[in-house]
């Protein structure tokens, strides 16, 4: 059976270009259901796809060739051993990845093409004066406050956590990133069973936007939990 893999959208001939080449970062799995090593793979999978599901800019697509023909011609994707491709956001070229089936790899390549997962594009050149220097910050967090009712509604719900982190590390100082994930994540361990979705999802925005500031340098043990 075709297991499935929270995150992944399953793709075909007739929806592979409608998905994959659309306007964000793909990361493209193409395997042959018929083939064993395809299922010796899927918990490595899975990590990629609680790491990116929620991802703001990335598409996660898994493709069977034996059902999909004519777009595993289309762009050479194979027909038999597990291959991983990669489409960079607003191109047309599916490129050949040279990666092992680790999730621990596939989710540092595909970081360093599309950022953490709750990464706001319109927002991140503000981010990146904010955390480089102290001076300034009032008005970043304004020119910030402004841009957030003119994104979409996914994008304008995580942004707003980027206004209220910013107006926190201004308050409570550099600390108060690190500080935050751990109570957060204690929070979220906690309560994780009592949670409705919305609540659940918020905490997820939150830390989220936490590892944007730090660049992804938030890791503690409970992380792993989430």
């Amino acid at each position: 059976k075709d297991p499935n893999l929270g995150g992944f959208v399953q793709v075909d001939d007739l929806t592979f270009d409608k998905i994959v080449m659309g306007p964000y970062h793909a990361f493209v799995v193409a395997y042959n259901s018929e083939n064993p090593e395809w299922l010796q793979i899927v918990d490595e999978l899975y990590e990629v796809g609680k790491e990116f599901g929620r991802h703001l800019n990335l598409v996660l697509a898994k493709v069977n060739t034996a059902d999909s023909v004519i777009t595993a011609d289309q762009y050479q994707l194979g027909s038999g051993e597990v291959k991983f491709f990669y489409v960079q956001e607003g191109s047309l070229k599916v490129e050949k990845l040279d990666i092992q089936p680790k999730s621990a790899e596939i989710i540092k390549y595909i970081k360093s093409r599309a950022g953490e997962s709750y990464t706001v594009k319109a927002l991140m050149p503000i981010v990146e004066q904010f955390v480089k220097s102290s001076e300034g910050r009032e008005a970043l967090v304004v020119e910030a406050e402004a841009i957030v009712p003119t994104l979409k509604p996914s994008e304008a719900r995580v942004a707003k956590w980027y206004v209220k982190t910013m107006s926190s590390m201004q308050k409570k100082g550099e600390n108060y990133l690190e500080k935050e994930y751990e109570r957060l994540n204690r929070m979220l361990q906690n309560q994780a069973d009592s949670l409705k979705a919305e609540k659940l999802t918020e905490f997820h925005d939150r830390l989220g936007v936490l590892q944007v500031f730090a660049n992804g340098q938030l890791n503690i043990q409970a992380k792993d939990e989430l």
